[in-house]
């Protein structure tokens, strides 16, 4: 389906940091930024998802910021969950 390198590619483009993993129940995504850039990115992947990627739910969790070094794809993981995004968001 190549989700994970479309979610990498669009978070890097922009300029967001975190990652990206397959768990046993969907992917689970934590994206760290600006917030403008933040919901830019929500909005896309929802709105113009990879053609062979379905999302039947997402969910959102803001928690504290966290610092990554660029965005990566991290191995699969066992963890149950359906689209995830946690979301954290640089204060200004």
């Amino acid at each position: 389906v190549g989700f994970r390198p479309y979610v990498a590619r669009l978070a890097s483009k922009l300029l967001l940091n975190g990652f990206v993993q397959n768990s046993s129940g969907g992917a689970i995504i934590t994206i760290c930024g600006d917030s403008l850039r933040v919901e830019e990115f929500l909005t896309a992947l929802q709105s113009s998802p990879p053609p062979l990627a379905k999302i039947d739910s997402v969910l959102i969790k803001e928690s504290e910021y966290q610092i990554f070094d660029g965005f990566f794809v991290k191995e699969s993981s066992d963890e149950s969950a359906t689209l995830f995004y946690k979301k954290t968001v640089k204060k200004r």
